[in-house]
């Protein structure tokens, strides 16, 4: 009975992993870029880490660059590098990033999708990079987060990078 139980249960379990491992990168992108985008409109996780003068919240594994410095800081987790930049001119309304991306004819956007909200607006974007190379973007006002891969979990990465971006204080900010 109990045997029964657990095939019952690894069964749907390994169809889901064996789909996702499947899973085409411009599939990882749209739902990446689509739960990221929509992850604007829930409360922000609180900062658990420091950067520079400002706060920020890290996902399990992400750790921040040792010699890292404003307006740009390196985030590391595992192989993986991300570039956080801040812009503390641009208040969390800011098109900036997202208007020089799309209007810029050497990028190959993949995917991308805004969320304009009455106090900030966000976007997320899978970018051609190289061959089997893709730059994950996402940014909400003046903060931006960026990585290159090549793996499957891109659809992960960029919520995980929303989450961060999502998080992002300043001093004031902080209560």
């Amino acid at each position: 009975m109990l045997k029964r139980r657990w095939q019952s249960f690894l069964a749907p379990v390994a169809a889901l992993f064996l789909l996702t491992a499947c899973s085409s990168p411009e599939e990882q992108a749209a739902e990446g870029v689509r739960a990221a985008v929509e992850h604007i409109e829930n409360e922000p996780e609180s900062p658990n880490e420091k950067v520079g003068e400002q706060s920020i919240f890290l996902p399990s594994g992400f750790s921040v660059e040792a010699g890292s410095e404003a307006p740009n800081f390196l985030l590391q987790k595992g192989n993986d590098t991300y570039v956080l930049f801040i812009n503390e001119n641009e208040p969390a309304t800011s098109r900036l990033y997202y208007d020089l991306l799309v209007s810029d004819p050497s990028k190959t956007i993949i995917e991308e999708q805004t969320n304009e909200l009455s106090d900030q607006f966000a976007f997320a974007a899978v970018v051609k990079h190289a061959k089997d190379q893709f730059e994950l973007i996402v940014s909400r006002g003046g903060v931006k987060l960026s990585t290159v891969t090549d793996d499957s979990r891109i659809n992960q990465k960029l919520q995980d990078m929303m989450t961060i971006v999502h998080s992002y204080q300043t001093e004031e900010d902080t209560p």
